[in-house]
């Protein structure tokens, strides 16, 4: 199928098989099978990888569901320069909030994550078939997945 097929898309990078076929987006990059399947109008975005979602204007995703491991030779950085940073003032409640916080060991449930993130991505292409088509590898990365166990904070409320 074509890529950035959509007549209202425009200024787009799409790579791929059906990569940013369904939905309207502008400036966006879609590099993998089927990334980008979201009906609605996005700008700015990006989606990386085979059946890559975006959800949101100025959103990039790396991956889908099944994918455990985003990785490199050096860590993930985020700009934090005081330059440039405004209206800054003392008094965060440090212990205050962390006392809100609840240690917790669990789960990951990727099957609804992946229900909740898709929602739109099962009706029909127009030639018989399901827009998203999960393959078996991308279905035991999700088992797998769901057997991992990790450990973070839930805030009480």
């Amino acid at each position: 199928m074509d890529a950035c097929k959509e007549a209202d898309s425009y200024n787009n990078t799409c790579v791929g098989t059906s990569a940013g076929y369904v939905g309207s987006f502008t400036s966006s990059t879609f590099l993998g099978t089927y990334s980008g399947k979201f009906s609605s109008p996005f700008t700015n975005s990006m989606a990386l990888g085979y059946n890559a979602s975006i959800s949101a204007n100025n959103k990039v995703v790396i991956g889908n569901t099944s994918v455990n491991s985003i990785g490199g030779f050096a860590g993930w950085s985020n700009f934090s320069d005081g330059r440039f940073k405004k209206n800054v003032r003392e008094g965060v409640p440090g212990l205050e909030f962390i006392e809100l916080l609840r240690p917790v060991i669990y789960s990951l449930d990727v099957t609804a994550l992946n229900a909740d993130q898709c929602k739109n991505l099962n009706e029909d292409r127009g030639d018989g078939r399901p827009d998203r088509i999960i393959s078996q590898e991308e279905l035991d990365g999700i088992r797998s997945k769901e057997n991992l166990t990790y450990s973070g904070f839930i805030k009480h409320r």
